[in-house]
């Protein structure tokens, strides 16, 4: 998460999103009256003391960090972005992480569930995964940028994973800023034999629970062929 107030800007950084190498493109532009949480040296750092005192972290839902910046006794408009991903991908980019860095990690109170889960597959259907939740995670990215009833978008661009340049230099005109071109460094781990596809059950599964982002952000609710078991 990023609040600029030089430039008058909050980054939603939903989790799995490409969110840090972006957090660390749109730090460029911070200064001393700006706010980086999560996703930069700066904002790691910072990260325990901000949570303990805003109650509010690296992945914070936009309606939260909306209710931070009203009680602010300076009141402005901030311009609000996330990045959406298409939730096959980031399913898969979910358990990858999960399966690298669960020890030693946040996650460690799912290292007995991790053990018995080999593939993607095995987690879509774990119980871990249906009724567990890791700093959110497992939600739909709709809970980053709507409002609580889940009804109206309240952030004012969503760019897409799949179309990151792009959307970025689109970003970058709205946001008025010059900045480099972004390079795209996402933090992605091999996929290797851990990965087979999904298949046919996992599918399903797949549909109903993440219905939300393939309705709102137009997904196409069968994924890739080269994800398909």
């Amino acid at each position: 998460m990023i609040i600029n107030n030089s430039h008058g800007f909050v980054f939603v950084h939903i989790p799995k999103n490409a969110g840090t190498s972006i957090a660390r493109y749109y730090s460029q532009l911070s200064g001393i009256n700006d706010v980086e949480v999560g996703g930069t040296d700066m904002g790691e750092a910072l990260l325990p003391q901000f949570v303990q005192r805003h109650k509010v972290g690296k992945h914070a839902p936009y309606r939260k960090i909306k209710g931070v910046l009203e009680s602010n006794p300076l009141p402005k408009h901030y311009f609000s972005f996330a990045f959406t991903r298409n939730p096959y991908e980031r399913t898969l980019s979910t358990f990858l992480f999960l399966k690298q860095w669960l020890p030693g990690s946040h996650a460690e109170r799912a290292k007995s569930a991790f053990e018995e889960i080999s593939d993607v597959n095995d987690m879509i259907h774990s119980r871990f995964w249906q009724e567990t939740d890791i700093d959110n995670m497992f939600k739909p990215q709709v809970f980053w940028v709507m409002d609580a009833q889940q009804e109206s978008l309240i952030v004012d661009f969503c760019g897409r994973v799949d179309n990151l340049s792009e959307d970025i230099s689109r970003l970058n005109q709205k946001l008025n800023v010059d900045l480099p071109e972004f390079e795209i460094k996402l933090n992605i781990t091999e996929r290797g034999d851990a990965v087979s596809g999904f298949s046919r059950d996992s599918i399903a599964i797949m549909k109903e629970r993440y219905k939300s982002d393939f309705d709102f952000f137009s997904y196409d609710p069968q994924p890739p062929l080269e994800l398909v078991e």
